[in-house]
């Protein structure tokens, strides 16, 4: 779990969207999209609801971005080679430790 620093209340941080963005993906991992409003998103990132309505049109906008950036950073990580689809392994040879029950394997030095 990745710890969001909350902002004090009245501070413009240069990267409120993505103070957002990392508070909302903490609060949806930890207690589901049903169970969070944007008021809880708004109060771990230190600004009133109308504040976070500038940066955000709504609760679908935060999921989405959720998405996206998660999404985003699976397609870093396969391009670095970091985690490559279970059929790459097995045709290159490669094997791990462990039996995985996901289609892609996270590569580890040998």
């Amino acid at each position: 779990m990745t710890v969001v620093q909350r902002p004090t209340r009245g501070t413009r941080p240069a990267n409120r969207r993505g103070l957002i963005l990392a508070a909302v993906t903490e609060l949806f991992a930890e207690r589901g999209y049903e169970h969070d409003s944007t008021g809880d998103v708004a109060e771990a990132v230190a600004v009133g609801p109308s504040a976070l309505y500038r940066h955000v049109s709504g609760k679908e906008q935060l999921l989405a971005d959720v998405i996206a950036d998660v999404a985003d950073r699976f397609i870093e990580l396969l391009t670095k080679g970091v985690i490559v689809p279970v059929a790459t392994r097995a045709r290159s040879g490669t094997s791990t430790t462990s039996a995985s029950v996901t289609p892609f394997t996270v590569m580890t030095a040998a």
